[in-house]
């Protein structure tokens, strides 16, 4: 597996089409572009919009709710969408033109969904878009630490449990958390086009406005996840301060929607606490006053401002920083593909299927499962032996050990149970024998690994204290009673 620098590379260029694909695709561009929600950005539309920006060099911004669209409304935004999503490959175009798909699947949005659209103010022209959406159906107390709740899409994506090494965000309820994603911007106007570069501006200060004030019930956090350099960059120009967390293994199979995306960029999960929103007030009033000068002043002022970009600490960076398993595994995303990805994560959660890993996410037991070797050791070996000093721990997968002192049998291990944790953490000789009872299969992590990567992560140091000490407890019972 290759592993890199996370900004060595953007993405890799997608497989080629067929020439059948590529028409059909181009078509659907092209028919989006006619697309006109002049509608939705009219005075009648008031009591329908959470937000509704003034209208600026002839961009305005409207945020809007699902259940308030009309089902022509809709469809038209989702045929918006997956225009652009051929346009910069991030669907399967192939797929697209044999299933014959001319928009978004509806069921990719929720009522309560918030659909953020710059727009043309006469026209209604969509020119960027971002959504911003709430978990489904989650239990009432439940936290991004809960194991019994949906996930949202970008947990989907990264893994159960990727925000949990960060402060804050993971005791908050997960009702006050919303996922922003989907952006962008009209593929149709070239990069120096000033509706290209103003459009996608527009709607992140609409974008931040509506979560910080708009939403209802109030909102304490968002998470998402961005590619690597282009939207990486403009998330920070508005220096809104951000946890970006770069040790994850993104996988999604072929059949996903967005399966391409994953596959050829580099996509990082990210956080932010709207509490620290206010650190980013002054550069979003300099970006609007910006905004607010007519034609090339607007865009000369703008650069200025990109070349100070330095976004604040967030509030969830832990001021110890992250613990070094959590940035372990940096994929050259790109590189690595999805099967491999898999398997990373396959063998990470047979590591989770063992309490003493457990509380790892999905991310951290794959990294934990690259700096561990698998054994297959026959039945009658002897995996330890008393009084050897000991180097590593060992954790079983498959098969039953017998723990032996003096030759009688004191104990049984079997599959998920650990041992030889004892040695690590007294760093005194080992306690016992222990032999293979069956044909087992083990892994075996070795000290310079665990010191390393597990020692700092509270829970597997709880879990192994405990046990060390139960056992040392056991140790001395039957020493007591012979």
């Amino acid at each position: 597996m290759t592993t890199a620098d996370p900004r060595r590379r953007a993405h890799s260029p997608p497989p080629p089409v067929s020439d059948a694909a590529a028409r059909y695709a181009s078509g659907l561009v092209d028919a989006a572009a006619s697309i006109r929600l002049s509608a939705l950005f009219g005075a009648r539309t008031a009591e329908r919009v959470l937000y509704r920006s003034r209208a600026r060099s002839g961009i305005q911004v409207i945020a809007i709710e699902t259940h308030a669209l009309s089902h022509e409304e809709l469809v038209s935004i989702m045929r918006y969408r997956l225009a652009q999503y051929l346009a910069v490959h991030f669907v399967d175009l192939e797929r697209v033109f044999a299933e014959r798909i001319e928009y978004e699947p509806l069921d990719h949005t929720s009522p309560h969904d918030v659909h953020v659209i710059a727009a043309d103010a006469r026209s209604g022209e969509i020119l960027c878009y971002v959504t911003i959406k709430s978990l489904k159906h989650a239990p009432s107390g439940a936290t991004l630490r809960s194991r019994e709740r949906p996930l949202f899409p970008v947990e989907e994506v990264h893994g159960w449990g990727i925000f949990n090494r960060l402060d804050v965000i993971p005791d908050i309820p997960v009702e006050r958390i919303r996922e922003v994603g989907r952006f962008v911007k009209n593929q149709r106007y070239a990069p120096r086009d000033a509706r290209s570069i103003r459009a996608p501006i527009e709607t992140s200060l609409a974008l931040w406005r509506v979560i910080e004030h708009e939403l209802q019930p109030g909102v304490d956090a968002c998470v998402g996840d961005l590619e690597e350099g282009i939207a990486q960059a403009h998330m920070e120009f508005f220096h809104v301060p951000m946890a970006v967390l770069h040790g994850t293994v993104p996988y999604e199979p072929e059949t996903a929607w967005l399966y391409r995306r994953y596959r050829h960029r580099t996509v990082f999960p990210f956080a932010v606490l709207v509490a620290d929103f206010p650190l980013a007030h002054a550069r979003n009033r300099a970006i609007d006053r910006a905004l607010s000068l007519p034609g090339r002043l607007a865009f000369l002022r703008l650069q200025q401002l990109r070349k100070a970009t330095s976004p604040p600490r967030s509030t969830l960076q832990p001021e110890e920083g992250l613990p070094a398993i959590d940035e372990a595994l940096v994929l050259s995303q790109p590189d690595v593909d999805m099967s491999r990805r898999l398997a990373l994560i396959e063998d990470g959660n047979r590591l989770r299927s063992a309490p003493l890993f457990a509380g790892l996410s999905v991310a951290e037991s794959a990294v934990l499962a690259t700096l561990a070797d698998r054994m297959r050791v026959e039945a009658g070996t002897v995996v330890l032996r008393e009084g050897e000093d000991g180097d590593a721990i060992y954790v079983v997968d498959s098969g039953h050990l017998d723990v032996m002192k003096s030759g009688a049998k004191i104990g049984e291990l079997g599959p998920g149970d650990h041992f030889g944790e004892i040695a690590l953490v007294t760093g005194n000789a080992r306690m016992a024998d222990v032999v293979a009872a069956t044909d087992v299969v083990l892994v075996r992590l070795r000290r310079e690994a665990y010191l390393g990567y597990l020692a700092r992560l509270p829970e597997v140091t709880a879990q192994t204290m405990a046990s060390t000490a139960a056992r040392l407890a056991a140790a001395r019972a039957s020493a007591f009673e012979k």
